[in-house]
């Protein structure tokens, strides 16, 4: 079925660091003049690529750089106490490789970066945009946070044409993220109407501690039992069988390319990868998944996304994007050829398997978030927005 984060806040917390960013301050003009050329081939914006990495650890950092003459996106994640480098194909979005970091100097500086994300009430993520946006006609390119006189901020570096610029968003001002998330709601089609937020904060706190108690004890143990190669066997087998709802929603939004590649990946995948344990299509023929929705169909139709909406069991939602889900999980296969009972098991364990990979990523984030129902309601439509312009 279609997966949804618990809590989507990984672009909540964002940790930006990284010595490698591009940076006007550390291009020479020739480096600048490679760069700003090759950018406009570049299809993926630095926060896609933010948004993607998110499936590897907590973005900590991200920017341009070049790889053989060609733009690529780096991305440097935490997971656990570990620093990792992911890189991210400009063209596509898909992630080609993920590294640890051994430089000592890297180490320290995300170190340091951190402790100015750590006092921080603005996401880099909305910093990012918010710099794009009151800056016309430019493109981010690198964003680095520090901390300033006792207050975070981050320097963000963008692009127009040949013309390279340095900006600082402040992180801390409560004045700054009122105006932020007011911008948000116009930039995201008002997705952040809100009215019955009363009953939506019931049933996130109930959500909230239903995942505290149950979930993520349970997900803790099935973390301890099963070896991590066995619970991403699980994963895939579980998404491999989901292909439906993707194959559906790429043909509705004629993304035929998409389409084919879904049809191919289950092809492969449910033979060569044994029945999908093994995502043999993207390790072995390089066929990346094209992840498709209802609720995005919706809106490339034009239908409005309504207010947002919180349910007790279930994931975030708008109304437009409720209905979207209840489509995609008629759209599951395996629901029609298991009983009731069985049908109810598969689920848990998708939710707990998924569970048990963020578990990282969601470490602490209660306690360095001030206002934890606001902040996932903001990712969240933002992600959905977001989604909904690729």
């Amino acid at each position: 079925m279609k997966k949804y984060p618990l809590l989507v806040i990984s672009s909540i917390v964002i940790y930006l660091l990284g010595s490698e960013l591009v940076s006007a301050q550390n291009l020479d003009d020739k480096a600048k003049a490679e760069l700003a050329k090759a950018l406009p081939a570049a299809k993926i914006s630095l926060g896609n690529a933010l948004s993607v990495s998110d499936r590897e650890g907590i973005p900590v950092s991200a920017g341009f750089e070049m790889d053989k003459g060609e733009p690529n996106l780096r991305v440097f994640v935490k997971k656990g106490e570990r620093f990792l480098q992911v890189t991210v194909n400009s063209q596509n979005g898909a992630i080609e490789e993920v590294e640890p970091m051994t430089s000592a100097k890297d180490l320290n500086d995300s170190r340091e970066q951190s402790q100015a994300v750590e006092r921080a009430t603005l996401s880099l993520l909305s910093a990012t945009e918010r710099a794009v946006k009151e800056n016309a006609g430019y493109q981010a390119v690198g964003i680095i946070p520090h901390m300033r006189d006792g207050r975070p901020e981050a320097d963000i570096t963008l692009l127009r044409g040949q013309e390279f610029k340095e900006v600082t968003q402040l992180l801390d001002a409560e004045d700054q993220r009122a105006k932020n998330q007011q911008n948000e709601l116009s930039t995201t089609e008002n997705r952040e109407w809100d009215p019955w937020e009363s009953f939506n904060e019931k049933n996130f706190e109930f959500n909230r501690q239903l995942d505290r108690y149950a979930l993520k004890p349970v997900a803790n143990a099935y973390k301890t039992v099963l070896p991590e190669p066995l619970r991403k066997s699980i994963g895939n087998a579980l998404d491999n069988l989901d292909v439906v709802r993707r194959l559906v929603n790429n043909l509705l939004q004629v993304r035929f390319d998409g389409a084919g590649r879904e049809v191919a990946r289950f092809a492969i995948n449910s033979t060569v990868g044994v029945g999908g344990l093994f995502d043999v299509a993207e390790k072995g023929f390089n066929i990346e998944p094209s992840d498709r929705d209802t609720g995005q169909t919706l809106g490339k139709y034009g239908v409005p996304a309504g207010p947002y909406l919180v349910l007790p069991f279930l994931p975030p939602f708008t109304v437009r994007e409720f209905f979207g889900f209840v489509a995609d999980t008629a759209m599951y296969p395996l629901s029609y050829f298991v009983p009731i009972g069985a049908a109810i098991g598969i689920g848990a364990t998708q939710r707990i398997n998924e569970r048990a990979e963020i578990i990282d990523k969601m470490e602490g984030v209660e306690e360095n978030v001030i206002d934890l129902y606001g902040s996932v309601r903001n990712a969240y439509l933002q992600h959905r927005a977001a989604e909904l312009r690729r």
